[in-house]
């Protein structure tokens, strides 16, 4: 179990570094703790989410620059729900050959804890649009109630 832990543990600093490095971006204590937090986690994050996981070690105006770096590089994206304030999750950067997050996806919002979720589109799913319009990306927000809010595993 500890092993399993470490390995983990390990894994993600070097890949915060590796993340920071592809984008040329300088590593800085709120750089790679901002990375950390948002990569460890299944869901996106509000603005004060991030503010309260970093213990406010940082101001505000340092998270949102941060911030904005990050989504200026397509480290990571927005999400406006249009109720609550904006929620911020990684981009699909895992990948050796990435080129940004996945502009085709779909967010589910739960009704019960407010939580958002990237998920992938199915590949065999197909837009059909009228004569001359151009696909580019599709975001779509579909509501329901998540699975740990179904199960009762809040």
């Amino acid at each position: 179990m500890l092993q399993k832990w470490l390995r983990t543990y390990f894994y993600g600093r070097i890949m915060e570094h590796k993340i920071l490095s592809r984008e040329n971006i300088r590593t800085t204590a709120i750089r790679l703790k901002l990375l950390r937090i948002l990569v460890n986690s299944e869901y996106a994050l509000t603005f004060r989410d991030l503010n309260d996981r970093l213990e406010q070690q940082f101001d505000r105006v340092t998270i949102y620059r941060t911030l904005n770096t990050f989504l200026n590089h397509d480290i990571i994206h927005r999400i406006v729900d249009g109720a609550e304030s904006k929620k911020y999750a990684m981009s699909d950067i895992i990948s050796e050959g990435y080129k940004g997050h996945s502009k085709s996806h779909m967010h589910f919002k739960c009704e019960r804890c407010n939580k958002v979720y990237c998920l992938p589109i199915p590949e065999n799913e197909s837009l059909d649009l009228p004569d001359g319009f151009e696909y580019r990306s599709c975001t779509t927000m579909v509501k329901g109630i998540c699975k740990r809010c179904k199960f009762g595993n809040t």
